[in-house]
């Protein structure tokens, strides 16, 4: 399965409609300077910190939730391990779950996760675009 990048969120915006920023996946930016990357959806743009941990899922599915649809995602122990340090020292901040030069979620950290299972949703996600991630996941 592909890695997922977690970065810290420095700001974030609606992208301005049409815009070529949003219409391709983000480059890797040159070592020290921000990666600007959009939403799946292509409707918010990121500019994200440098790449704080690298989660190795071992397991994704798109499931139905309370706000429509997302992918839960299982981790290998050491991504778990990984990312219950990162969520620890960074509890009230932003951090952006980055697939391909995509941002997949950018949930505001509000306690530690210490679970080897994460959802990762937005509001009003649809079904084909949970299942495009699972697959971006798996291919």
């Amino acid at each position: 399965m592909h890695p997922l990048s977690v970065r810290t969120v420095k700001n974030f915006a609606p992208a301005p409609p049409g815009s070529h920023q949003c219409q391709q996946a983000s480059a890797a930016p040159a070592p020290g300077n921000p990666l600007v990357a959009c939403d799946t959806a292509g409707t918010e743009s990121f500019t994200l910190g440098p790449e704080a941990v690298v989660l190795h899922p071992t397991h994704a599915e798109a499931r139905q939730n309370a706000t429509g649809y997302g992918v839960v995602v299982t981790l290998d122990q050491a991504s778990q391990a990984a990312f219950a340090s990162y969520t620890s020292a960074n509890v009230g901040a932003q951090a952006a779950l980055v697939l391909n030069g995509l941002v997949i979620g950018a949930p505001e950290i509000r306690s530690p996760v210490n679970s080897n299972r994460l959802e990762i949703s937005t509001y009003g996600e649809t079904a084909q675009q949970a299942d495009a991630i699972v697959k971006s996941l798996q291919s």
